[in-house]
């Protein structure tokens, strides 16, 4: 059957793909079990989270250098291997050592793989919408976790954390097969719409950039700090959102809708900034980014001195939606800046801002937590690296 025709049939699968991938985000629901069952640390079992969000980045550039010698759909496949395995395995540990390897590390890397391969192959198809798809994507790929986590917490609950394990590493292993076989690129010849010649994105005419040439530049290197940054100043509000509830006194549901408030905002931030890139460009987008971030760090400080929930949670959807931004902010810098022919590759290595965020983020907010007692420290400093990311955002300059 010729699919060629419908290339929304591409974003679907891709969709569809990412809620499966996006369980990267729900590790939670498997610390306390283990916690339980081995006596380990809250220290011990964040780390699992860490490694894998290092594994997911290196499988992000593996992958984008695997899809340009190969092809999508063996990217894919591998990564299905990789998950199957890492899922079906951590369901048989019994040490620190093995659920790092095994969840971590093999599991972290295989999605990481398909992530980079199913948002290359499908922004393909749409050189007039890459915001707007990227974006689209990447809100399954955050409310993954949010919706799959449900299903994973019941199973956890009636069977218990190991058959989970194993029940999930079964499910994704198929589902991602079955993706490998679907996703392709567009034939050279496809005629694409009127539309996606006139896109305020459209690549540079010529303009098809290498990774090693890519590394080289001044902008690239501009840029991935503005990313840092912005996932950062996320990573380190959402990671403590509900302690940060708790603390102006919130109610346990109250600092639960909270979380889930900027769960919602994070997805919808993904699709509606994606959306307004595509139509006034990169660059302009980025500052909208920057500025909400801001609006967000003002109104959770004015929140803290004023004790208001509904100012929390205000700061909440305006944190949710400026963060939702910065990853699809990634995927059309890859494309816009260096071009479509090395674009999995490049992607791969914009994505690793994701890894200095990791760092940086939560453990500023959680130390600062620490040693002040309070989150107010957390937000001044988080005001000092919006600034920063504002200044990197003028440096910025197209190649």
């Amino acid at each position: 059957m010729d699919r060629t025709n419908n290339r929304w049939f591409y974003v679907v699968i891709g969709i569809v793909l990412f809620l499966f991938l996006g369980m990267l985000y729900a590790w939670s629901l498997f610390i306390s079990p283990l916690e339980k069952d081995f006596g380990w640390t809250r220290a011990q079992t964040s780390l699992i989270f860490t490694i894998s969000i290092i594994f997911f980045c290196l499988g992000g550039m593996a992958g984008g250098f695997i899809t340009g010698k190969k092809s999508p759909g063996f990217t894919i496949l591998i990564s299905a291997v990789f998950l199957l395995c890492g899922f079906a395995a951590s369901s048989q540990i019994n040490s620190l050592t093995g659920i790092y390897i095994t969840y971590g590390v093999i599991s972290g890397f295989g999605i990481g793989l398909s992530y980079n391969a199913v948002i290359s192959t499908v922004t393909r198809w749409f050189p007039d919408k890459t915001g707007a798809i990227s974006g689209l994507l990447l809100m399954g790929f955050g409310f993954g976790g949010m919706l799959l986590g449900s299903t994973a917490n019941e199973l956890i609950k009636a069977i218990g954390w190991r058959q989970t394990f194993l029940f999930l590493g079964i499910a994704f292993g198929i589902i991602v097969f079955i993706g490998s076989r679907l996703l392709v690129l567009p034939p050279s010849n496809y005629a694409f719409p009127k539309a996606a010649a006139k896109a305020k994105n459209a690549d540079i005419v010529g303009m098809e950039i290498n990774s090693s040439s890519m590394i080289k530049r001044p902008t690239f290197w501009i840029f991935l700090i503005w990313s840092i940054l912005s996932t950062a100043m996320g990573l380190a509000l959402i990671g403590h959102a509900a302690p940060f509830a708790n603390d102006l006194k919130a109610t346990a549901s109250l600092a639960t809708f909270g979380v889930g408030l900027i769960s919602v905002c994070n997805g919808l931030g993904r699709v509606i900034l994606g959306a307004v890139c595509d139509r006034i460009g990169l660059k302009k987008t980025m500052t909208i980014i920057n500025t909400t971030y801001i609006t967000a760090i003002v109104i959770l400080i004015a929140a803290v001195f004023s004790k208001s929930i509904p100012l929390l949670l205000l700061g909440f959807v305006f944190t949710g939606l400026s963060y939702g931004g910065v990853p699809t902010m990634n995927t059309v810098f890859a494309s816009v800046f260096y071009g479509k022919k090395y674009f999995a590759q490049n992607l791969g290595i914009v994505n690793t801002s994701l890894i200095g965020a990791a760092f940086i983020g939560p453990y500023v907010a959680g130390t600062l937590r620490t040693a002040t007692g309070s989150y107010l420290s957390t937000l001044y400093a988080m005001a000092v690296l919006a600034v920063a990311a504002f200044i990197a955002n003028v440096l910025i300059k197209r190649p």
